[in-house]
């Protein structure tokens, strides 16, 4: 293969694939930040994309080549065409009134009709040839410009603002992710003791500070502004450069820091001792690799077309992540899991120790975000298909079926009970090591989360600011026994300055927020909130009362209960009153022409209850006809009972898809029957059918 043929090749994939996830990557920096790569990582990441990528691309059709000589021109033609074609779709896309596959069409067309002129027109090789510096340009202005060129140098970064601090106070910090104050309480505004009582226990000895809010609604600007007691007006990613004055530097000289920080890297390297080892080379490039070929589909397919690849806005990272426990899952494999909520918070505990000096304990958990995977009891249920691209939910936004929002919410309560589970070992461990009692603890949210259709799900608008904006602060001072609860309008800025006040003494630069314990200091009027749009950050400015929290507080309740029965979580749905029944109770059972499928169903016959997994997902679909409601009314049991209801929604290939949750108690360990049921109304009350299904007879309520 000559040189110039290879070269089409390297030209062609820097404009169709490189040179797009460059401009994308420069963008958007904190991609980076959250996979954890260096400066070598990075150079290598442009290598890959810039020469190896391209390069398999010239093995490709010397392969076709030594199979037989007279595959070389065709094979080249294909690689050309399909190259021309992705440029070309990527410009279509700007059609957006066109179908997504008749632009896919139009696209294939003109990459035909350009690898017939690439191989025939010698001009055309030529003015290839002319664009090939593209191959060194692209790599250079994406390391090269800010702020990823921040990102790949270790420039001096401004005089970091030193104080001592002469206390001797352990600090423990933790900091969950995706969870409204919303969630936690009851219509009273207290703490729901009954869903989260390790919340609660730590709510009775300390200041709980109800009106806390947070100023930014991404993780990425979120964190550095809880560390920093600044606004975070900028767009820069959160490295330790970009905020040298923060909790980490301010402490470095008095303190061991311990510190774990998801997807954020403002402890100084060298800094802050990492309780959990980082991820090794191999699986950095594997995933950040991996997460690329996601935001590469949605770069190039027409948004309709992209609505089936898993969301690169929901997350920073393991967009494609389906990685659940099953039965044949071991513990040396959940440990290699950096994205298990679970294990990497035990970690965390199991690595705290007690020290002779002042020490700082500090970890931002994902935990409860998506992926929604786990039960209070910590154990993983599936399908991992919906774990973290739940149905109902397409870019951050719910749809208008409201039944899918309510889904949704109670998959989020569930994984904050987790969390609260995990709230729980963190407490138990502190006492463990003799530190609970005569520590300064600080529990909070980076940011919230709301449930509401046609609302998005994480950006502040009128109806959901309150949930994304409210988030939970509690903060234990030393030998501190008594409850305190405070109404103050308290902003996440706030925390810095109230643990400076605690310690006795002054951050060393100027912050925006203000300790949270001074009540001589004058209250803010208003709270506000900075958001990233593109390449700006726009500025909000909300009422302080967040009187709006006690709708989703009231929705909340009337939809799971108060948490008092356990089991309330799962009593949702229209037939809510057939839970706990057996099916014959309904009376005669007639049979349905409509056939059953139900996901994973090899699951319920190999139930572990001592392992890590539990399917208490039941998630299927049924076959649809003329005669079909649009919308059908389950009732799912779990070995003769009853345990949920649903509703159908419509899924791919004229098929009704359905979704349900059971309480894991349902199960026995071994083979489980799992029966599906069909509601219907009569005159003389609901009435039960069976569902077809293949090998299998399945019973169901019809109409």
């Amino acid at each position: 293969m000559s040189f110039g043929r290879s070269l089409q090749f390297f030209t062609l994939f820097g404009f169709a694939v490189a040179q797009p996830l460059f401009d994308l990557l420069s963008q958007n920096a904190d991609f980076l930040v959250a996979h954890d790569l260096g400066p070598l990582d990075l150079l290598i990441l442009a290598c890959v994309l810039s020469l190896l990528l391209p390069g398999l691309l010239v093995v490709v059709e010397i392969l076709a080549t030594s199979l037989h000589r007279q595959l070389a021109d065709p094979a080249h033609g294909l690689i050309v065409s399909l190259l021309v074609a992705a440029v070309a779709l990527q410009a279509f896309k700007k059609l957006s009134d066109v179908s997504g596959l008749v632009l896919v069409v139009g696209a294939m067309t003109v990459g035909s009709l350009g690898g017939w002129a690439v191989c025939r027109v010698r001009s055309l090789r030529t003015f290839l040839t002319l664009l090939s510096p593209g191959l060194l340009l692209f790599p250079a202005l994406f390391l090269l410009a800010p702020p990823v060129s921040n990102l790949l140098f270790d420039r001096p970064g401004p005089n970091v603002k030193r104080a001592r601090v002469s206390s001797d106070i352990p600090i423990v910090f933790l900091i969950f992710d995706e969870l409204s104050t919303s969630t936690l309480v009851t219509e009273q505004m207290e703490v729901n003791a009954s869903r989260y009582p390790n919340f609660e226990a730590l709510a009775q000895g300390s200041y709980w500070f109800r009106r806390t809010s947070t100023v930014a609604q991404q993780t990425s600007r979120a964190l550095p502004a809880i560390v920093t007691g600044r606004y975070t007006k900028g767009i820069a990613p959160p490295t330790a450069e970009n905020y040298p004055d923060s909790l980490f530097t301010w402490l470095a000289e008095d303190y061991q820091l311990n510190a774990f920080e998801s997807i954020t890297s403002i402890c100084p390297e060298g800094t802050c001792r990492e309780p959990i080892p980082r991820t090794g080379f191999v699986d950095r490039m594997r995933m950040v690799l991996a997460d690329l070929g996601f935001v590469y589909l949605h770069v190039l397919l027409p948004s309709d077309l992209a609505q089936t690849v898993p969301s690169v806005t929901a997350t920073m990272r393991d967009f494609g992540s389906t990685q659940l426990p099953t039965k044949a899952t071991t513990p040396e494999e959940l440990r290699q899991r950096r994205t298990d909520y679970d294990w990497l918070f035990s970690q965390f505990v199991k690595r705290m120790q007690t020290t002779d000096g002042p020490v700082l304990h500090f970890m931002h958990t994902l935990a409860p975000h998506i992926p929604w995977k786990y039960l209070p009891s910590g154990k993983q249920y599936g399908p991992s298909n919906l774990a973290k691209f739940p149905h109902g939910l397409s870019q951050e936004t719910w749809g208008s079926d409201p039944w899918e929002t309510v889904q949704g919410f109670q998959r989020h309560v569930l994984q904050v009970q987790f969390a609260d589970r995990l709230l729980g070992i963190w407490l138990r461990g502190l006492r463990a090591l003799d530190l609970y009692d005569r520590s300064l603890i600080v529990v909070t949210a980076d940011h919230g989360v709301s449930f509401w259709p046609n609302e998005s799900g994480r950006i502040v608008r009128d109806k959901n600011q309150a949930d994304i904006l409210a988030v939970p602060l509690f903060v234990k001072l030393p030998r501190q026994q008594e409850r305190v609860v405070s109404d103050r309008n308290i902003e996440v800025i706030d925390i810095l300055p109230t643990i400076a006040d605690i310690l006795g003494t002054e951050l060393p630069w100027p912050v925006d927020g203000q300790s949270a314990l001074a009540s001589s200091k004058l209250e803010r009027p208003h709270k506000q909130l900075f958001r990233r749009a593109g390449q700006q950050v726009e500025h909000l400015v909300f009422a302080p009362g967040l009187d709006e929290l006690v709708n989703t507080v009231r929705r909340k309740t009337s939809l799971f209960g108060s948490g008092k029965d356990p089991r309330s979580i799962y009593s949702i749905g229209r037939f809510r009153s057939l839970i706990g029944q057996k099916p014959e109770q309904r009376g005669p059972i007639d049979e349905s022409d409509l056939e059953l499928k139900l996901e994973d169903e090899w699951s319920f016959e190999e139930v572990d209850l001592s392992g890590p997994f539990i399917p208490a997902h039941v998630v299927g679909s049924i076959t649809a006809n003329r005669r079909t409601p649009k919308v059908l009314h389950l009732a799912v049991s779990v070995n003769g009972r009853i345990e949920a209801v649903t509703q159908t929604y419509d899924g791919p290939d004229s098929r009704w898809s359905f979704t349900a949750l059971v309480p894991e108690t349902a199960f026995e360990t071994g083979s489980n029957r799992v029966q599906v049921f069909v509601i219907s109304e009569s005159g003389a009350g609901l009435r039960l059918a069976a569902l077809g299904r293949k090998d299998d007879v399945q019973y169901s309520l019809t109409q």
